[in-house]
């Protein structure tokens, strides 16, 4: 009930950034004050707004809390990925990668928000896209699946360079590792990731691509 009032605080606000914060912080604090006496749940909420005008990922929490900012994360796994959150802060200031690379880092924080709370964030992972242009596309969950599978084997890759780094192992045992068997595991891991596709998002990029105005 009150994730539809707060989509339809969004609504109702027209593009206008501050009607939007002050609707929904008016709806989350009459849900949050009609419990009276009694406390409240504790609840989240990532609101993601896209319009003409606006373009904003809001962290939302009753009673009144309204946060600009992206990257968030919230709920269980949010203990797990908040360390590399930094992946995709650098991502979004920079802006000038495709949002495949960004779903592959999503990936990656997936993998561990399931390695380290898997009781709470287990099962398959539901992304979704809210582009300027187009419309709202799903990514299949097969397709995060693929990516959270190279995660995996790029997090072992991390674990084994850190334990080969600090061990008894001579400075050239350390250089044969890492021209060696480094070398050719990244490798690896790199090309795969250029070659991991996301199919489900073909729709949205013929889309994007018409939409494009030329550039002179």
């Amino acid at each position: 009930m009150l994730s539809e009032q707060i989509a339809m605080a969004v609504g109702d606000a027209q593009d206008d950034e501050d009607s939007m914060e002050l609707g929904i912080k008016a709806v989350m604090t009459a849900w949050h004050n009609a419990y009276g006496a009694q406390p409240a749940p504790h609840l989240q909420f990532i609101v993601g707004v896209v319009t003409p005008n606006i373009g904003h990922v809001l962290l939302c929490e009753p009673p009144a809390t309204v946060i600009e900012g992206a990257p968030v994360a919230i709920g269980r796994g949010a203990r797990a990925v908040e360390p590399f959150l930094d992946l995709q802060h650098r991502f979004l200031q920079d802006g000038s990668q495709p949002m495949r690379a960004a779903l592959l880092r999503l990936a990656f924080l997936m993998y561990h928000a399931k390695k380290q709370e898997g009781s709470a964030c287990g099962g398959d992972t539901h992304a979704v896209i809210l582009p300027k242009n187009g419309i709202i596309t799903f990514v299949n969950s097969e397709d995060m699946a693929d990516a959270e599978d190279l995660a995996r084997q790029v997090d072992e890759l991390m674990v084994q360079t850190g334990k080969t780094a600090m061990s008894h192992l001579t400075e050239a045992d350390q250089h044969t590792f890492v021209s060696g068997e480094f070398s050719k595991k990244y490798a690896a891991l790199a090309n795969r990731a250029r070659e991991l596709t996301f199919p489900s998002l073909v729709p949205l990029q013929l889309v994007v691509q018409q939409n494009e105005k030329p550039r002179l």
